[in-house]
């Protein structure tokens, strides 16, 4: 192998200038460099140079390329692309300012609570993975960035897939040979390498990140014995004891399951992940039932031991086979389930105990009151949220359990977790209208209006605003009950959704008016920063729709002025949600004044800040804006790439308005082209979804790009008829209302 080490300005494609060496490892060295089409830093790893296997080296990039593609996780380093310099491949990958764990471990160990929530990071960036078919197969600090942020315990990415076995990719079965030992699982390196090879090396990470020593192993074939086990608690060090069992069968089924269990029993089961809480929320409220610990089931049930198993199991849903213990507040006694067995009502499964009968479930529950079902349903439904996997699945069968127990505050807070983790767009619409019903209470109206907030503003968001009509009224009607004060987070957040609403309807001169009173609250505290700033966005937007450019633009440039000087809690997520909007919202008005450079500049800064958050929907909607910018510039094939690019990004959300505006703005390019044919299809597309979104505005302007698109094909009919169809609409939306 022969190192290529690259001078500060070298280039390498069309748009990356290297800027200085980062460092270099067996395989490659990693550069920082400038990508100067989308103004901003990323990583260049770069293979060393191999004349005798030039074909070897580019199938190893590729698979490593697509491996980590795969997995879009806000805890995995992102991968932009490959390319070739000079006969050595090398990826583009997102650049993180930071240090490796292995630097952190070395200098300044964290303490137990970031650590819990660092191993809670990566087991879910692992499960992404293997739920996405991969497996990272070299899992060792070296391969994990620290990003420490200001105000906060920073976040920790998954890095390096050059090991990773996937089954698209096929070499599933194919064993490592080139892995780190002290952390590859004993069958890694004989056999195929499984999503608990992955969770043995996490293990050992966890491990260290608990203040113990690497875990000493005798040989490569066995257990590592963990050292001074004595400083964590018995459950904890029980959890990492099996998670580094020699055989994988013995460890847990998923790495999300070991994760979980781990944490609890450390007693730190609030840092399995945020949920999707209100800007409102405080660390101070009382725990969820997923978060006490059980006592022993026996207390205050006046049940024998037998009809607890027998009930229990009668309540929990299958495939959770270490939910009867945690039920029961302790294992069941073998010679309990033994005799049942011997009894004819219970069997043993694969490995989870159930009812022999399913009939009987019903006769067993017939014996239990509505205080002990309720009970038994509260525990099954804490049990299996912190023994099962961090899936959908499970979510969904704890919170039909704790609705069954009443536990409303519990089933809302797993129906909003369910809906930050949703595939689709109308998934998560489904969860958070579940939440503002579990939460509607005039007794308690704040977490209520916090969850008709969120729905309100994410179908804003999708561009539904029929739909959004309805929590929009009934946040305004529950915040008129509450009577908050204006400057209250949640009601700058209703003001702001309903001036949206209108602007979306056709209103945009109402809206300004709303905004402009609005902008005269006071800030106060970090919430309302984080809120004049998508206030300031939303201001932008709506004088720009109304006509006045000039305005929006200046009052744009002068809000980022004012936002950038340093005043604002800039480590606040809802701060720079809001910051990259208005970065948006004046480039597109930059971009409406002719002043492209200007709207380049503000649009790359969205960007830029909307992939640090790890927001795939605003991303890509900034990316369509600068497509927007290259097209009026005449740069068409820069801007179908880019128009590409975010669709790929937004392909799981389904009908959205970004969706269609994505497909129209294709038909545009295909047109400009020549290409009618590709044109038409795309209009047309664009054309169903505005009519099934009800979005009159976005359908007058695709009618008016079909009509040139039927006419360059020569289909005279067609285009007559889409000019009556939008003569009509523009009538329409001339009558007053």
């Amino acid at each position: 192998m022969a190192e290529v080490l690259l001078a500060p300005g070298t280039r390498l494609g069309s748009s990356l200038t290297v800027v200085r060496h980062v460092g270099s490892g067996g395989m490659g060295a990693v550069y920082l460099a400038r990508d100067e089409l989308l103004d901003r830093h990323v990583a260049v790893k770069l293979l060393h140079r191999d004349a005798s296997g030039v074909e070897r080296q580019a199938l190893r990039t590729l698979l490593e390329a697509r491996a980590a593609a795969r997995v879009v996780h806000p805890h995995v380093v992102a991968v932009h692309g490959i390319g070739d310099h000079d006969g050595a491949p090398y990826i583009e990958m997102e650049w993180i300012e930071g240090r490796s764990l292995r630097a952190v471990l070395r200098k300044t160990p964290p303490d137990r609570g970031v650590a819990a929530v660092w191993i809670a990071q990566l087991a879910a960036a692992l499960q992404h993975a293997h739920d996405a078919g991969v497996v990272h197969c070299d899992v060792k600090p070296e391969n994990v960035l620290v990003r420490v942020q200001q105000g906060g315990i920073g976040i920790v990415k998954l890095a390096d897939f050059g090991l990773a076995r996937s089954h698209a990719d096929g070499n599933a079965d194919v064993a490592l040979s080139q892995a780190t030992l002290a952390y590859l699982a004993p069958e890694a390196g004989v056999a195929a390498p499984t999503e608990r090879s992955d969770q043995f090396s996490l293990g050992i990470v966890a491990a260290e990140l608990l203040g113990l020593e690497r875990p000493a192993r005798a040989s490569w074939a066995e257990a590592p014995r963990l050292q001074h086990p004595r400083d964590l608690p018995p459950a904890a060090r029980a959890v990492l004891e099996r998670a580094l069992s020699l055989d994988p069968q013995l460890r847990f089924p998923t790495t999300s399951a070991f994760a979980d269990a781990l944490l609890r029993g450390l007693g730190l089961a609030h840092a399995r992940g945020p949920l999707v809480a209100s800007l409102t929320q405080r660390a101070e409220e009382p725990a969820t039932s997923a978060e006490v610990p059980i006592p022993g089931l026996g207390l205050g049930l006046d049940l024998d031991p037998a009809t607890c198993v027998l009930a229990a199991l009668a309540i929990l849903p299958p495939g959770y086979p270490e939910a009867l213990a945690a039920v029961l507040g302790a294992p069941p006694s073998l010679e309990i389930l033994m005799a049942l067995q011997r009894a004819g009502r219970l069997e043993r499964g694969v490995d989870e105990w159930r009812l022999r009968d399913p009939a009987e479930r019903d006769a067993v529950l017939a014996q239990l009151t509505n205080r002990q079902s309720r009970l038994l349903c509260a525990r099954a439904a804490a049990a299996i949220e912190t023994t099962g996997p961090q899936r959908e699945s499970v979510r969904e069968d704890a919170t039909r359990l704790y609705m069954a127990a009443r536990r409303l505050d519990d089933a809302a807070r797993l129906a909003l977790e369910s809906a930050g983790c949703a595939r689709s767009a109308r998934q998560r619409d489904h969860h958070l209208a579940r939440a503002a019903s579990l939460l509607a209470s005039p007794v308690r109206p704040l977490p209520w209006l916090s969850a008709l907030v969120q729905r309100c503003e994410w179908a804003l968001q999708c561009g539904w605003s029929q739909i959004a009509r309805g929590p929009i009224a009934e946040a305004q009607g529950v915040l008129a009950d509450a009577r908050l004060p204006a400057d209250h987070p949640l009601s700058l957040r209703v003001a702001i959704a309903a001036a949206e609403l209108r602007v979306r309807l056709g209103d945009p001169r109402a809206a300004v008016s709303a905004l402009r009173r609005l902008r005269e609250l006071p800030v106060a505290g970090e919430e309302a920063w984080a809120l004049h700033v998508l206030l300031a966005a939303r201001l932008v937007n709506a004088l720009a729709r109304s006509g006045a450019r000039a305005e929006a633009l200046e009052l744009g440039q002068a809000a980022l002025q004012r936002f950038e000087a340093g005043l604002a809690p800039r480590h606040l997520d809802p701060w720079q949600h809001g910051l990259a909007q208005l970065y948006a919202a004046t480039g597109t008005v930059a971009l409406r004044c002719g002043l492209h450079d200007d709207a380049i500049r503000h649009i790359q800064r969205a960007i830029a800040i909307h992939q640090e958050r790890g927001d795939p929907l605003h991303t890509a909607s900034a990316m369509v804006a600068l497509g927007n910018v290259h097209f009026d510039r005449g740069a068409v094939a820069l801007a179908v790439a880019l128009y590409e690019h975010a669709r790929v990004q937004t392909a799981h959300l389904g009908d959205t308005e970004l969706a269609a505006i994505i497909e129209a703005n294709l038909g545009d390019c295909w047109l400009r082209l020549g290409k009618t044919a590709q044109s038409l299809r795309s209009l047309q597309r664009a054309q169903l979804q505005f009519e099934v979104l009800g979005i009159d505005l976005h359908k007058i302007e695709v009618l008016g790009s079909l009509i040139d698109a039927y006419t360059a094909a020569g289909d005279a009919a067609n285009a007559s008829e889409c000019k009556e169809e939008r003569d009509r609409l523009l009538a329409r939306r001339q009558r007053p209302t």
